[in-house]
């Protein structure tokens, strides 16, 4: 009977995928064991999920954040552990950090512009050109290309 009502409650595509058997124990367990490789397929699809999602500027950050917990919670319930999955991976990110640095006693805007404008210089090349400018392509002066 029990049997009967196991049965049933899959619907007939699930019911199709599983070998049958006389006892119910025996029917769960050829159950468990076909769905345990789309469980790991479902957690590192929403693994990539949540992972690739980044806030589109658009809906309000609340609703980010919470779309954001309900898939930790999810992977939670799945028994994900991620930590130990990106032990394993190397990340290919790398996170940049700065300081700054603040001087004693009084600060100037003006000084702290002319560092920013020094930094964003040796960061990123000068701007203005050296000299005539040059085409690239022909290496001829007064046109470029």
């Amino acid at each position: 009977m029990s049997l009967m009502v196991i049965k049933n409650s899959f619907s007939i595509a699930i019911r199709g995928a599983i070998p049958d058997s006389e006892y119910a124990k025996e029917y769960m367990n050829s159950v468990e064991e076909q769905f345990k490789g789309i469980i790991k397929a479902h957690a590192s699809t929403s693994i990539l999920k949540m992972l690739m999602t980044k806030y589109d500027g658009v809906s309000g950050v609340r609703e980010h954040i919470m779309m954001m917990t309900d898939m930790a919670h999810k992977l939670k319930a799945m028994c994900v552990q991620e930590e130990e999955r990106l032990k394993i991976e190397k990340p290919d990110v790398a996170y940049v950090t700065t300081t700054h640095q603040k001087k004693k006693g009084k600060y100037n805007i003006t000084e702290s512009s002319k560092i920013q404008q020094t930094n964003a210089n040796a960061a990123f090349g000068s701007t203005a050109p050296k000299g005539p400018f040059r085409c690239k392509f022909c290496h001829q002066k007064g046109h470029s290309q």
